[in-house]
């Protein structure tokens, strides 16, 4: 899966690619593994590259995409909303 990220300080950040095994985005459509690195230095966006190997499990039930917390979207954005790693594929479902 196509995991976009725009969280920079991420630990798991690479060129604005998740570089993480295993992913969880939260009940809140936050990433879960999200982890600050204070002094990483910013990455060159003109080698983005995806990462196909990172598991993705999404326990924000509420969303469009998820279906028995495995996310249907083509791919996922993830970026800063309040300081947090919120997910912006992140669609609510309708009534």
């Amino acid at each position: 899966m196509d995991i976009r990220c725009r969280k920079g300080m991420c630990k798991y950040n690479q060129a604005d690619a998740c570089h993480a095994k295993a992913v969880t985005i939260t009940n809140h459509a936050d990433c879960g593994l999200y982890v600050i690195v204070p002094d990483k230095e910013p990455a060159d966006n003109s080698s983005y590259r995806q990462f196909d190997n990172v598991k993705l499990k999404c326990k924000a039930t509420t969303c469009h995409f998820n279906n028995h917390c495995k996310c249907n979207a083509n791919g996922i954005s993830v970026a800063d909303e309040k300081g947090d790693a919120a997910c912006f594929t992140y669609c609510k479902k309708l009534p």
